[in-house]
């Protein structure tokens, strides 16, 4: 039998996984981000297994004008300080601000995974996995 191929690269949805989405489906600001229990933690746990982390997430608001690509920076920098606080580390963030059918980036397409694999030199597709809230991700 085959040794088991580790995973290296976990992908995951930002909204829905490491956060709560508002009522309306898009964080607009940072007073709006509300991390859900224990993402900490898990996060520490797949650090501790060496996996890569890498967050790719839909970010359609932009397209919307709900949001500008300076605030989805804002709130992306502030998420990563508070898990670096927590003594939790993620890797990257890729992220589409297209409008639906615009683009090649935008979930459930695999642009912005093909980038994520191209940044880290010997990760592979067939090892690894994606964490997200519905089965678009």
């Amino acid at each position: 039998m085959a040794a088991a191929v580790p995973c290296n690269i976990v992908f995951l949805d930002r909204d829905g996984v490491i956060n709560r989405k508002p009522g309306n489906g898009y964080v607009t600001r940072w007073d709006e981000f509300v991390f859900l229990p224990r993402v900490a933690e898990a996060i520490r746990l797949l650090n501790r297994r060496d996996y890569r982390l890498v967050v790719v997430t839909n970010q359609r608001g932009v397209a919307l004008k709900l949001y500008s690509e300076q605030e989805l920076n804002t709130i992306h920098t502030r998420m990563l300080a508070e898990l670096d606080t927590a003594g939790a580390r993620v890797d990257a963030i890729f992220y589409c601000p297209h409008e639906n059918g615009s683009c090649q980036c935008r979930k459930p397409g695999v642009k912005l995974f093909r980038d994520a694999l191209t940044r880290f030199p010997g990760s592979a597709a067939e090892r690894s996995i994606v964490i997200g809230d519905s089965a678009r991700d």
